[in-house]
């Protein structure tokens, strides 16, 4: 908790109020109640505040306090005054503070603290304010310290840091339905243990289930209702694990000498040996929640569905598409996209939906609502998304804005995205760079509808967090016909990359009249397993098939990388492995 002094600086240097950003709706919205244990999902436009307030009559102590960002950044501000005043907190007048660039903010309020600040038993509400360090949205709820897990409530994702070989402790109440749990490692690798109350653990070494995949893969567990081991009442112990083969530091991400790496995405953070993540845990059967920008990697079976779904409240005046990229060209893979909305009778299918993509093989799938579009959903409600496995497919999955919004897809090492240049339109993605790096390859491919022009463009400092590539400015850029492959290779030893946290990528279509299909991945850690794989690869079958379907094998490194990390582990004694009736 407290504020960054990055922070404090632009709130010192800001007018009052710091109302910045276009859409300030949000400065004009009335206070709401944040009641015990409820939490509320709201935004906070950039620069302004969203303003709640919780009543002391029925408030124990101490008083914990969160916002998690859903995305975007917000900062949490907390006071108290009387129940008739109208103040509310700013950042720059408060009693208490959690101002992170990534992650949970938290405040603690104890009762010794509370009058230690001032406050008295005349103040009988305390007033809460959610600052919009950029555009947000985010969850906030107040809840009585009883321990050291945090409740997770169903389908809500809640963002935050860890210390490597640390863990996080939550509780889930499931109520007899189906569990399932999803880390998505931001940065780092986080893994997931679950057990139930009353036993040993969560942790590496006690579990009744585990993930813990490699980092650049999502950890998911599914528990059964009908599961021998299934808890007692719904109720499971989680726990979150930074596993410390998978951290960096913050030198590796050009963190800055007051200790904090602001990164302009608005999604990660990297300070010290650290990690973020965000983790959901859903009841029943709930399809997971896509956040825009940031891509997924699933899995789905032949002539099986994976579920997805994205909040009308983030797309509705921008649009949205959707696309699907199988990750491995070469291994038969065909993954088809169908859309409908959660007012529909049913979910999408074969049969039931509003847009679908059917293309064949290794190309990918793309559907795209444009704001007005007398097909997209309604305001109220969401965008449901079905992955239907023509055959077993590996893919990986991304929702983002139709109309630009400064904002760029984020592009994990090694992982396979593309799409359609609808209406000629760029799109742009985000690299972080890693001093893992030994060198950066970003390779694309041009499919049907014409060719690409890749520019790449170095980024230093927070300043660049609204400047995206262009023909003009590009550090680095590559024409590739339609039908052909290409790369841009950058050397880690290049001055405008030295001190870079990142690389935005744009792609442009080579003709004003056409809209190329294309895919595009970022490769180049030539002492990782990736890179590893794919010079096995090349030796197998040539430079030029290797480079022309982008292979990026990722089942096998993902398979080498958790055999490193089991072995890198003590040795389990789990309570499953204790059970001759479960297979581990």
């Amino acid at each position: 908790a407290g504020v960054p002094p990055a922070k404090a600086a632009a709130a010192a240097a800001a007018p009052s109020p710091a109302l910045r950003g276009r859409d300030l709706a949000g400065a004009q919205i009335p206070a709401r109640r944040l009641n015990l244990e409820f939490p509320i999902v709201a935004k906070a436009y950039d620069g302004a505040y969203t303003h709640f307030y919780i009543s002391r009559d029925d408030q124990p102590w101490p008083l914990n306090i969160e916002v998690s960002a859903v995305d975007g950044d917000p900062d949490l501000y907390v006071d108290c005054a009387p129940a008739a005043s109208g103040d509310f907190p700013t950042n720059r007048v408060y009693k208490w503070a959690s101002a992170n660039f990534y992650g949970i903010d938290d405040v603690r309020i104890t009762e010794s603290d509370f009058a230690a600040k001032g406050c008295d038993a005349s103040m009988h509400e305390i007033k809460v304010s959610v600052y919009g360090y950029r555009n947000s949205t985010f969850t906030i709820v107040a809840h009585h310290v009883t321990s050291a897990a945090s409740e997770l409530y169903d389908g809500v994702p809640i963002a935050a840091m860890l210390e490597e070989d640390h863990l996080d402790q939550y509780s889930f109440h499931a109520g007899g339905e189906a569990l399932t749990v999803t880390i998505e490692s931001i940065s780092g690798d986080v893994d997931l243990f679950i057990t139930c109350p009353g036993m040993d653990g969560p942790n590496p070494v006690s579990y009744l289930w585990k993930s813990q995949n490699f980092e650049e893969e999502d950890d998911v567990i599914r528990v059964d209702s009908v599961d021998p081991h299934y808890c007692a009442g719904g109720a499971f112990n989680i726990a979150a694990y930074a596993y410390s083969g998978g951290l960096s530091t913050d030198d590796d991400f050009g963190g800055s000498d007051d200790g904090w790496f602001d990164d302009p995405s608005g999604r990660r953070l990297q300070t010290g040996n650290y990690a973020s993540y965000v983790i959901t845990a859903q009841a029943g059967f709930t399809p997971r929640h896509l956040l825009l920008n940031f891509p997924i990697l699933s899995y789905v079976e032949e002539d099986q569905y994976t579920y997805f779904s994205v909040s009308m409240t983030d797309v509705f005046s921008k649009g949205v598409k959707i696309t699907v990229a199988v990750q491995d060209p070469d291994a038969a893979m065909d993954a088809d996209l169908y859309v409908g909305c959660s007012n529909d009778p049913s979910m999408p299918s074969e049969t039931t939906y509003r847009k679908r993509s059917r293309n064949i093989g290794s190309r990918p799938d793309y559907v795209a609502f444009e704001p007005g579009d007398p097909q997209f959903c309604p305001r109220e409600g969401s965008v449901m998304i079905a992955v239907h496995g023509y055959r077993d497919s590996q893919f990986a999955i991304v929702a983002s804005p139709t109309e630009q919004d400064l904002s760029w897809i984020d592009l994990p090492l090694g992982l396979r995205l593309g799409g359609r240049l609808l209406h000629t339109r760029p799109e742009y993605y985000l690299y972080h760079v890693s001093s893992g790096d030994t060198n950066v390859k970003i390779k694309a491919l041009s499919g049907p509808g014409g060719g690409i022009t890749i520019a790449a463009l170095a980024l230093h400092s927070h300043t660049d967090e609204r400047v995206l590539p262009t023909l003009e400015n590009a550090h680095w850029k590559r024409a590739i016909a339609g039908g052909a492959s290409g790369e841009i290779v950058i050397d880690p030893a290049d001055p405008v990359l030295v001190s870079a946290w990142g690389i935005t990528v744009g792609v442009f279509s080579s003709e004003a009249d056409k809209e190329p299909e294309y895919f595009v991945a970022v490769t180049g850690r030539e002492t990782g397993p990736t890179e590893n794989v794919g010079r096995a690869a090349r030796e197998v079958v040539g430079d030029a098939d290797a480079d022309a379907h982008l292979r990026l094998t990722r089942d096998m490194v993902v398979a080498r990388a958790s055999a490193e990390k089991r072995a890198a582990l003590p040795a389990a004694t789990s309570q499953r492995e204790a059970k001759a009736d479960k297979d581990e």
